[in-house]
């Protein structure tokens, strides 16, 4: 994985038991996953969500659409997750939800 452009966040973030919790740019931090609130459609947005898919690239839309075209053909629930690529970004998997 390569140096996340931001080295030292994890000094300035907040410690919840395992969890932190960082509030600035989260696209290029190096950590494992990201987890993001989205919309239904899957499809990017606005927001953190039109961010990642921004930087994960077409592979990271391509794999929201290979999901509405199964199982999640309506979109996920509220309260529904699903896990994705993470393409372009250096994770190794996005939660959205």
């Amino acid at each position: 994985m390569p140096a996340s452009l931001t080295p030292n966040w994890r000094t300035t973030a907040q410690r919840f038991g395992s969890i932190l919790l960082y509030r600035g740019n989260i696209i290029h931090l190096d950590t494992a996953a990201i987890v993001n609130a989205a919309n239904s459609s899957l499809l990017g947005g606005g927001g953190v969500d039109g961010a990642i898919h921004r930087a994960a690239g077409p592979e990271l839309l391509a794999a929201c659409r290979k999901l509405r075209a199964g199982h999640y053909g309506k979109g996920l629930a509220t309260g529904q997750a699903v896990i994705t690529p993470a393409a372009a970004c250096q994770l190794n998997m996005l939660s959205i939800r």
